[in-house]
């Protein structure tokens, strides 16, 4: 609405320094109402129903455009770049109750409705839900002693927790091999699912890689697990040093 009143405005401006000769009264119907004003009508009066402060900033901007003699058609494509900005925001955006606004992915720029009036959010990052686990070290198969060892790794978190991704360290280096989802029902009764997963080494830190699980409805629940099964990169046992949530 503001973008097309300002591109109204710049008409009209167009319009009044083409046509310098005065031909008596001006009238005007619709919302907006036109006046004349001054001596010998040399002022012209554009009301368009919004307010004193926000009608004065639209003159500003006018004269600004008049006074530079900026090129109409790069100011047009200005304002609908803004406005396609605007619109992308609003689509992006979830508007709550009392003109605040939810954020996808945790973060970003939000448009909400208030009262009628259009308004900008920023939405600040939401901390992921802290993690804590439990390593369960795995017996090795008979006949397979000699193998690299592998354990359960336990991982809970303290609220739900949508797409979540850990940041773990291993003390000596290991690797992921499975997961499930671990999800207790009633007191010795449980289920528990096979669950893809994408893990991520670091680079600059060896022992150091982020996992990235893609649960069936697509937020870890609390009272929910994932159990991941990791081996040693070497003949010496797992052992997890910390487990980390990551905001994507």
């Amino acid at each position: 609405m503001r973008s097309s009143l300002v591109i109204l405005l710049i008409f009209l401006g167009g319009s009044i320094t083409a046509s310098p000769q005065t031909t008596g009264a001006v009238t005007g119907n619709g919302l907006c109402n036109l006046a004349n004003s001054g001596n010998n009508n040399t002022n012209l009066v554009i009301n368009c129903g919004i307010g004193k402060e926000q009608g004065q900033q639209m003159l500003e901007i006018l004269n600004k455009i008049l006074a530079n003699k900026l090129d109409l058609s790069a100011v047009m494509k200005q304002l609908n770049e803004i406005e396609a900005l605007q619109k992308k925001a609003a689509q992006s955006g979830k508007a709550a109750a009392g003109g605040t606004a939810d954020c996808p992915n945790n973060a970003g720029i939000c448009t909400g409705v208030n009262n009628g009036t259009q308004q900008q959010f920023f939405g600040a990052s939401r901390p992921a839900p802290q993690a804590s686990f439990t390593l369960r070290p795995e017996s090795p198969l008979k006949g397979m002693e000699r193998s690299s060892p592998r354990a359960e790794l336990v991982i809970r978190t303290a609220g739900d927790f949508q797409s979540p991704i850990f940041r773990i360290v291993c003390d000596g280096g290991c690797v992921p091999m499975s997961a499930l989802l671990y999800t207790r029902i009633e007191t010795f009764d449980f289920q528990s699912v096979v669950i893809p997963y994408k893990a991520t080494p670091d680079p600059s830190e060896p022992n150091v890689f982020s996992v990235k699980f893609t649960v069936p409805s697509g937020s870890l629940e609390q009272g929910q697990s994932i159990i991941l099964l990791l081996r040693s990169v070497s003949f010496d046992p797992v052992k997890v040093e910390t487990v980390t949530s990551v905001t994507q």
